[in-house]
C-alpha cells in the first residue's frame, strides 16, 4: 500500500510505477500485460475516474516493470476529498494482480 499522495484539484499528477514481486523483490515484466487504474470514494464505490494504457498509462520500460499513470487537470478539477486509488496488471496469461492501493487527497484549489 502506498501512503497518502495529496494534490491540488486541477493539477496534473503523474504516478511513476515500478512493479516488484513481494516474494522475490524482483521487478516484473509487463510485455503483453494490461494495466488499469482507478480511483474511487472508496473501495465499495464505483469507479469515478479508470485510466489504462493509451489512455492516461503509458508503459515506460515494459522489461522491467516500469510505467506512469498520468492523472490530468481535467480529471480533479471539481473533485476534493479523500479518494482510494489502485493499479492492477493482467499478464499474459489473465492472472490479475493488484499492484498498489493508497489514499489520493485531493484538496480544492482556490486560485
Amino acid at each position: 500500500m502506498l501512503s497518502e499522495i495529496e494534490v491540488f484539484s486541477g493539477d496534473t499528477l503523474v504516478l511513476a510505477v515500478t512493479t516488484k514481486n513481494d516474494r522475490t523483490g524482483n521487478t516484473w515484466s509487463l510485455i503483453d500485460s494490461d494495466i488499469s487504474w482507478v480511483l474511487a470514494r472508496s473501495a465499495s464505490d464505483t469507479p469515478i475516474l479508470t485510466k489504462e494504457i493509451g489512455s492516461g498509462i503509458t508503459v515506460t520500460d515494459a522489461q522491467y516493470g516500469e510505467f506512469e499513470v498520468k492523472v490530468d487537470p481535467v480529471d480533479t478539477e471539481v473533485l476534493d476529498g479523500r479518494f482510494v486509488h489502485e493499479a492492477q496488471v493482467t499478464d499474459q496469461d489473465g492472472d490479475v494482480s493488484t499492484i498498489f492501493s493508497g489514499t489520493l487527497h485531493i484538496i480544492e484549489d482556490t486560485a
